[in-house]
């Protein structure tokens, strides 16, 4: 591993810090229809600042082993690889990174060890701009790594995590939260997650969760979460739906919830809400109200979008579908699916933060994913946001 290190550290010194201009809304309408279902809930608000705003990231980050094959092994086989790559990793870590690039003030919490893997993890979150002041770095312990298989033929990757001591409750400080205007979670650590969530939802700050796969007290996390980003697995899994739909549905009608964002892998993503929060839902944090800016006649998005009415059939409510095409990548362009869906976040909070419309939003985050999956690894293909196409660089 010596040998790949001065590879590694030369491409993180290709890295810089980015920028992004002052933006401010508000999150949080209060929705009628939820008033006979849920306790009135507290509006989450991007406050005013001279600041870009502020994105906390709490989850794992980690160090990827990632090994290139032509074709995933048969068992008790012997292969060679096709290419070797050490690179950072960890959903809450890639989806920061993502950030970053775009030009997001983040900042992260996580543990990792007084270990090289812990430092290696350090000095890429610093080239990339990403606040580190509240990481814990605890001797004893392991930093999180994980051998990734990626199978070049299938393109699919396999992933072999080796945890490290998860956050606690009792390691979770309010102050985290001090000039932070928008806080994610990657559905780990879920015991100091909801401390966390909850600590936000009484400061009125908006929270997005990762939610790719049901784990311990996650359904006491989810109804504290303000938007909700799954798989097309999840929503089925998680609620006993018969449908993505119904089970996106359901997971609206779970707690404070106004938005779910669904991935579709090569056919795309869906997004579901009130109707309400898909015209934009009043935005504004200087005291004027302001609704996402709609594209004007003769600024087509690059990729279709469709928008159609849903009925749960077991909720009851009325609600909007919008659904997106993938950005269009040639097979033979793929290189590697880790990551995709950190990418694909990173987009979404992009767009949330920046008050984008819900198709703009999807087609951002779309374009995020797919440039991605044109480089090896879960960061090395991250957009800058200067890389943007001019359509999508526009803010609301």
């Amino acid at each position: 591993m010596r040998r790949s290190l001065p590879a590694y550290l030369s491409y993180l010194l290709l890295l810089g810090p980015c920028c992004s201009p002052t933006v401010s809304f508000n999150l949080a309408p209060q929705f009628s229809i939820f008033k006979h279902l849920h306790p009135p809930l507290r509006t989450s608000t991007i406050k005013m600042s001279v600041k870009p705003p502020k994105v906390l990231g709490m989850g794992i980050t980690g160090v990827d082993l990632l090994a290139y094959v032509e074709t995933y092994p048969a068992a008790d086989a012997k292969i060679r690889t096709s290419d070797f790559k050490i690179q950072g990793g960890g959903n809450a870590g890639n989806t920061l990174t993502g950030l970053c690039r775009l030009g997001v003030r983040t900042e992260i919490l996580t543990k990792v060890g007084n270990d090289a893997y812990g430092s290696m993890i350090l000095e890429e979150f610093a080239i990339d701009g990403l606040d580190t002041r509240h990481v814990i770095r605890k001797a004893g312990i392991s930093s999180p790594f994980t051998y990734v298989i990626v199978d070049m033929a299938g393109q699919t990757r396999t992933c072999l995590h080796t945890p490290s001591e998860d956050l606690t409750e009792d390691e979770i400080n309010p102050a985290v939260l001090d000039g932070v205007d928008f806080l994610h979670l990657d559905g780990r650590n879920t015991l100091a997650a909801i401390r966390l969530a909850q600590l936000a939802n009484a400061r009125g700050i908006p929270v997005m969760l990762d939610a790719e796969k049901d784990r311990p007290h996650l359904r006491e996390l989810v109804p504290l979460c303000d938007f909700l980003a799954t798989n097309a697995v999840f929503p089925k899994a998680f609620t006993g739906a018969a449908s993505t739909e119904e089970g996106m549905a359901r997971l609206l009608d779970m707690g404070r919830a106004r938005l779910v964002f669904t991935t579709l892998g090569a056919k795309g993503s869906m997004v579901m809400g009130l109707p309400s929060e898909m015209i934009g839902g009043k935005r504004g944090g200087d005291g004027n109200e302001k609704e996402r800016r709609e594209p004007r006649a003769g600024e087509a998005l690059p990729l279709a979008t469709e928008t159609r009415s849903y009925a749960c059939p077991s909720t009851g409510l009325a609600l909007t579908l919008v659904r997106c095409d993938a950005w269009p990548v040639l097979p033979e362009d793929i290189v590697d699916t880790t990551g995709a869906g950190d990418a694909f976040i990173a987009g979404l909070i992009y767009g949330l933060v920046h008050s984008l419309s819900v198709p703009h939003m999807l087609n951002l985050a779309g374009f995020v994913a797919a440039q991605k999956l044109q480089a090896p690894g879960a960061r090395q293909g991250l957009p800058r946001r200067e890389t943007l196409p001019a359509r999508l660089q526009e803010e609301g």
